[in-house]
């Protein structure tokens, strides 16, 4: 038998040894991935099911809502009510509180008054006070509670999905509120199982939990309604769950034995025939293949041996080269993500709510660091906020971003609210710092909110617009959108020498601002069509149509991620949304 032939054999044979060490050694790492696999899968069909049943809970919020704008402060309108007979809403009640009396005024279908403890649950209500109960008795129906100014709503409606789900079994189901328990079917010591789930869902969270319930144990994955104040959760069996994967452990195992024992007996009588040359290299090969690293292996045997010996000697060091290069590019990338989290820390929080108004931003970044900055800070009384676009994106120009953010952190701690005084200070950083190699479109404004008004400057910006009002039976046009053209000057970093001026403009309640970079109408989806200026303009008249301008952003944060989907964007996506609450 030639060396080639042997050396498969041994080869062979020795990484089959390896193969079932290994597996030993690392059984407990095994069974613990097995593990981690079990609790994510049982954490994601809880998740699964959460949400489904919040959809349920969102379609009933959205059919009160849709029935209170057909209320015209007396009674429903007959198209409402035909809908909600049509459809099987439920029941909507609505009472008015006058002078310390509560007055009856219209139900959206037929159905018995409120009884006394109920209406004064509803009375007792604070004004704007959304409350949910759920009976686990009639999981059919949601009973909201509502109060709007001297309006009491109460609502008995369908719901369906958390029905569903329990003919089904496979939900487990706690009510603290109502002190109600509903164990899923299968679930062995019922009782025992309530004190002992009951322990450690308590905190109104989710998770999955190892329970051990005497004669069995038990996987729970379990998460928090805080729509219905209500656990939901399921039980998993460990017997039968790891009842095939012990099996398979076994089997594997003592296949491995085998496969130790035959390549002992197959080393054992070959090993006198191999020779000096083989040894050295295998000796090198190991060296490598335990530590990474080796020296060439220097052999004048011109057998197969030899040639095996050269192509291990090259194959080295490239592998060597390779692995030089994963360092680098491993070390590269571990600085662009630490770049890229102290940007973020940059970023202010995305949501700001009022009584007076709601300020929501998005910012989605091109690459690990991005060029676009927004941010706004308050006091009781105004509100000034900033959206820019640095040239180019990465880390060049999330440098720039910085710089900027700098000066905003500056304005903000010296208490300077003037759009164009922030833009001038901003300028003169960024002409020192980048010498006009980079530099950045900016739009700075700043909301009043005593008089109403929004005093703006913008540099080479985008044009923000605001979306008006509409006068009562008036639909919204395009030609009825204010765009900010005025006070416009020069980019930032372009020269010491601009100047940035301000413009006034009325910013009326239930009116709505958006501004936001160019990477937005330039968003590509799988077919590389843009996501266009006209359908950012569409998107804000059909909203404000719609009595949605309060969801300007949402709305539009939905269809640009449903528009882009997984695809590679050419720049940073950042827009921000302000609407003023009606008064």
């Amino acid at each position: 038998m030639s060396i080639k032939i042997k050396f498969l054999v041994i080869t062979s044979l020795l990484l089959l040894l390896s193969s079932a060490t290994i597996f030993w050694i690392n059984r407990s790492s095994f069974l613990d991935d097995k593990r981690s696999y079990l609790y994510s899968s049982a954490m994601e069909r809880i998740q699964n099911a959460t949400d489904e049943i919040t959809k349920g809970s969102d379609k009933v919020m959205e059919r009160v809502q849709t029935a209170l704008l057909f209320f015209d402060g007396a009674i429903f309108s007959p198209q409402i009510k035909l809908v909600a007979t049509q459809q099987k809403w439920g029941n909507i009640q609505v009472y008015r509180q006058v002078e310390g009396a509560t007055q009856f005024m219209d139900s959206l279908t037929e159905g018995p008054s409120l009884p006394p403890a109920q209406l004064r649950y509803l009375q007792a209500l604070p004004e704007g006070k959304l409350q949910t109960d759920l009976n686990l008795d009639r999981p059919e129906s949601l009973i909201v509670y509502f109060r709007k100014g001297d309006l009491l709503i109460y609502g008995d409606l369908k719901f369906e999905g958390l029905k569903l789900a329990s003919q089904k079994g496979a939900l487990g189901l706690w009510n603290p509120a109502r002190s109600q328990w509903k164990p899923p079917t299968g679930l062995q010591h019922p009782e025992l199982a309530k004190d002992s789930f009951l322990g450690f869902m308590k905190d109104q969270g989710s998770g999955v939990r190892e329970v051990d319930l005497g004669s069995r144990e038990y996987l729970v994955s379990y998460s928090y309604l805080p729509q219905i104040q209500t656990y939901m959760f399921q039980a998993f069996d460990k017997g039968q769950i790891y009842s095939v994967l012990k099996q398979t452990m076994n089997k594997t195992l003592m296949a491995s034995a085998l496969i130790i024992a035959l390549g002992l007996i197959a080393t054992f009588f070959s090993v006198d025939s191999l020779t000096q040359s083989i040894s050295v290299l295998a000796g090198g090969m190991s060296l490598f293949a335990s530590t990474g690293q080796s020296k060439p292996i220097q052999l004048k045997s011109s057998d197969e041996v030899g040639r095996m010996a050269t192509v291990f000697n090259s194959m080295l060091e490239k592998i060597q080269g390779l692995l030089r290069q994963t360092e680098e590019k491993a070390r590269m990338e571990a600085e662009l993500e630490t770049a890229k989290e102290v940007q973020t820390v940059l970023l202010p929080k995305s949501k700001v709510d009022t009584d007076q108004y709601t300020l929501k931003g998005f910012y989605q970044p091109a690459t690990e660091c991005g060029g676009d900055l927004w941010f706004h800070f308050n006091d009781s009384d105004k509100l000034f906020i900033f959206i820019g676009d640095a040239t180019g994106h990465g880390v060049p120009a999330a440098l720039i971003t910085s710089a900027a953010r700098s000066v905003l952190s500056l304005s903000m701690a010296e208490n300077i609210w003037d759009p164009a005084k922030v833009l001038s200070m901003m300028n003169q950083v960024l002409c020192d710092l980048a010498k006009g190699e980079k530099m950045m479109t900016a739009f700075a404004a700043l909301y009043d909110q005593k008089n109403g008004s929004l005093t703006y400057s913008n540099a080479s910006h985008d044009f923000p617009l605001i979306c008006p009002l509409p006068m009562e039976g008036k639909k919204l046009k395009k030609n009825d959108l204010v765009f900010l053209t005025e006070a416009n000057s020069k980019r930032l970093g372009e020269t010491k020498a601009s100047e940035f001026t301000t413009e006034t403009v009325p910013l009326a309640p239930g009116s709505a601002f958006f501004a936001y970079t160019d990477g937005l109408i330039d968003a590509v989806n799988k077919d590389g069509t843009a996501y266009g200026e006209r359908s950012v303009i569409k998107t804000a008249v059909d909203s404000t149509n719609r009595g949605s301008a309060r969801s300007l952003h949402d709305i539009m944060q939905k269809q640009i991620v449903e528009h882009i989907e997984a695809q590679e964007q050419p720049d940073d996506i950042t827009f921000l949304g302000l609407y003023i609450k009606p008064t």
